[in-house]
């Protein structure tokens, strides 16, 4: 019985110190057939806000080419940013995307606390502007929010939104693992020692 609540408790420990099981996605926007408002289709993982699900057909598909299968996101109204709100805090974010004029990705806090930002490598990417279409935007900042915005009322696309949510526990000190260490060698001890009584 105490051999059994050790172990119960060594790997309740060692549990505790696993890095968690984030929620992780990667968003085409294929699952959407016409124009329509992207809003809380991906909830409660994502909500968008001001993004419109475009197909091919719909809109310039060919300055604004989809990285992956034949859809993308693009911003509604371009005087107003396009706004991702996460259900935990993001521990990666990254999307491609092609634009029009200067492009600015800016991450928060839960409180509106701003992280830092990330921006387009051009003025524009389209593909009529001889720069390459489709730019990876990648953060690993801890944002339960961000705000897309284009300078000009210029207008962008993006596809292959991947994101994991969470982030992991905090690396045990090296005391504690030791700890652990020490109680694992304990418990498989201890089993050799009663397997050697039993036979």
């Amino acid at each position: 019985m105490k051999n059994r609540c050790l172990s119960v408790a060594l790997v309740g420990a060692f549990l505790l110190y696993m890095p968690s099981a984030l929620s992780a996605a990667t968003i085409d926007f294929e699952d959407f057939l016409l124009l329509s408002d992207v809003g809380a289709h991906y909830a409660p993982d994502v909500i968008f806000t001001n993004a419109t699900a475009l197909t091919l057909g719909t809109y310039n598909d060919f300055d604004f080419p989809p990285v992956s299968g034949t859809n993308v996101a693009g911003n509604t109204n371009a005087a107003v940013p396009v706004r991702l709100d996460f259900a935990a805090p993001l521990a990666f974010f990254s999307a491609f995307f092609t634009y029009t004029d200067p492009l600015t990705i800016e991450f928060f806090t839960k409180s509106n606390t701003s992280l830092g930002s990330a921006s387009g490598g051009f003025n524009s990417n389209f593909t009529s502007s001889g720069n390459p279409p489709n730019e990876l935007l990648s953060t690993s900042l801890a944002a339960s929010y961000l705000l897309i915005t284009i300078a000009n009322g210029g207008v962008f696309t993006m596809d292959d939104v991947s994101y994991r949510l969470g982030v992991a526990p905090p690396a045990p000190e090296p005391g504690t693992l030791a700890l652990i260490g020490f109680g694992i060698g304990l418990l498989v001890r201890r089993q050799r020692r009663a397997g050697r009584n039993v036979s």
